[in-house]
């Protein structure tokens, strides 16, 4: 049964919710949608500039085969590069969609009112303080980029934990919530198509993060 065909039958309390299903629903699933048709297109028309300007391609598709002329292509070919890249971002812009954020917000909503927690992974989108505590601290930039100017604190982001969430305090004073997107991994919560990955040692101490933002990586290393 869907809840927002039945809304006659729900009590006020779910009006919050609602609107936030709304969002998943009708204005969110559109721009999911768009990102999935550029994405495919995309792979589309990188295997007919293949197939159109590559003699082996059929050699390789096909058959599976390599010679030198492939591997040296795949290897060291400047312009194959750029397309891996271009790829990354096209797949991080379609994994980032501010649908599953806004997915998240609406289950978690849910739960609070209902108790019910099935079909969430509870470990990843209802972590305590505690848990959360191993996140927290000032994390900088390995690079000397000067977009991230030292003299204006650019190089450094903190992180804090406060009733349950994940603070990231960016460049020593814009502070906003980051949601869980994965294991280790976190969502920037203003709408910005950004992305931290933790990294953890193998005691399972956080040691850094690499950040995905416009189309950018950037690696970070825990200095506190």
């Amino acid at each position: 049964m869907s809840l927002t065909e039945n809304l006659d039958i729900l009590p006020t309390s779910f009006n919050p919710i609602l609107k936030k299903l709304n969002l998943v629903y009708e204005r969110n699933n559109s721009a999911l949608d768009e990102a999935q048709e550029n994405f495919s297109r995309f792979m589309l028309e990188n295997v007919k500039n293949m197939s159109e300007t590559k003699s082996w391609f059929f050699q390789f598709g096909y058959r599976g085969k390599l010679n030198d002329e492939i591997l040296e292509y795949f290897v060291n070919d400047p312009f194959y590069k750029n397309k891996v890249f271009e790829y990354q971002i096209y797949y991080h812009n379609l994994s980032l969609q501010v649908v599953k954020l806004d997915a998240v917000k609406a289950y978690k909503a849910l739960s609070e009112i209902t108790g019910m927690k099935d079909g969430i992974d509870a470990s990843i989108y209802f972590q305590t303080d505690k848990e959360l505590s191993r996140y927290v601290g000032e994390f900088k930039i390995n690079s000397d980029d000067s977009l991230f100017n030292e003299e204006k604190g650019y190089n450094v982001i903190t992180f804090k934990v406060a009733d349950g969430q994940l603070y990231a305090i960016l460049f020593g004073k814009r502070e906003i919530q980051i949601f869980p997107h994965a294991e280790n991994a976190f969502i920037l919560g203003d709408g910005d198509n950004a992305k931290f990955t933790f990294i953890q040692n193998k005691n399972g101490q956080i040691t850094g993060f690499q950040l995905f933002n416009n189309s950018v990586y950037t690696d970070w290393t825990r200095i506190k």
